[in-house]
């Protein structure tokens, strides 16, 4: 590996809809180059400092390229091989509107024919990177320390000072934060080496410790479902396996009224019942209207498929 091979800011991404990757390949091999949708977390930043080191970064490289790393934290086969690198030319930063929020950074008819079809028309991208190519992945855990730590929701200075100058130790360390960026370099001898898993906002104490008797043994947990009717549906459905062909970019989303949905995958032979999608800033109507159409597919479909019973008598977990 020379100097210029070296990675200085990691990215993270997961094939939930397509093979992220391959997708990428494809245009540029018909191209020459493509554009990679960097998809902030809900509670991240525009990460300034990020972009302007790579604008830097494009400026002083001899051939105007930088390698970057791309971290699908989805690999579970090989995690240790989860880290690809790439090369980009060009970023198109984010921006921040006057209320402070970071919206989507939009692309002209040509440039969006660099973006795989798959997400081409969604609305979360914040920014774009310009790639050139992609190389095999290389090992990465272990031989990378955060070189700064990353605004993490819920972690003062103080926490965060622990993970400056880290050995980056596996894929969990990663997982555990909640950012998409990391900046990072080449292990050092006087790195810190244990392993850190770093917390998170989310509900560690039960709302009520009172046991209630149900009289279902399976557990429904619905996530993100993505209800949507009439002309919006196709603007939030995000895709299940075995979903509507018809639609290369969204497949069918569920409805109180085709409760039977839920049986496409097999999903209903389980004991805990796992509807799931685990995506960024799904809701274009506001949070009550979901609510409502999961009690109403319960009521109406799901609940009897649970043994016979009505919402109040399952476990349903629900996280619209």
């Amino acid at each position: 590996m020379t100097q210029n091979d070296n990675i200085s800011v990691l990215f993270r991404y997961r094939d939930l809809i397509d093979r992220t990757v391959e997708r990428h390949q494809e245009i540029i091999a018909k191209k020459g180059y493509c554009f990679w949708g960097w998809w902030k977390r809900p509670t991240e930043g525009p990460r300034h400092e990020v972009w302007d080191h790579l604008e830097r970064e494009i400026e002083a490289a001899p051939n105007g390229e930088v390698a970057i790393g791309l971290f699908d934290s989805g690999e579970k086969e090989n995690p240790r091989r989860s880290v690809t690198r790439a090369w980009i030319t060009n970023v198109k930063r984010p921006n921040t509107d006057e209320s402070g929020r970071v919206p989507t950074v939009p692309l002209d008819q040509s440039e969006k024919e660099l973006v795989p079809t798959y997400y081409r028309d969604s609305s979360f991208s914040r920014a774009w990177m310009t790639i050139v190519r992609f190389e095999a992945p290389f090992d990465f855990f272990e031989e990378y320390s955060l070189e700064f730590p990353p605004p993490l929701p819920g972690m003062g200075e103080d926490q965060l000072r622990w993970l400056k100058d880290k050995l980056i130790k596996d894929a969990h360390e990663l997982r555990a934060m909640d950012t998409t960026i990391w900046r990072v370099r080449p292990k050092q001898e006087y790195d810190l080496t244990e392993r850190i898993l770093s917390s998170s906002l989310r509900l560690v104490e039960p709302v009520s410790r009172k046991p209630i008797r149900v009289e279902s043994p399976k557990i429904l947990h619905l996530s993100d479902v993505h209800f949507a009717h009439d002309g919006v549906r196709d603007r939030h459905c995000w895709g299940y396996p075995g979903g509507a062909e018809s639609s290369p970019h969204f497949r069918h989303g569920l409805t109180s009224q085709d409760p039977e949905e839920f049986a496409d995958d097999g999903l209903l032979s389980q004991d805990v019942l796992e509807v799931l999608h685990d995506g960024e800033e799904p809701f274009v109507g506001h949070v009550g209207y979901g609510v409502e159409e999961v009690a109403a597919l319960v009521e109406q479909g799901v609940g009897p498929l649970l043994g016979g019973v009505g919402l109040e008598g399952a476990v349903v977990a629900a996280a619209l």
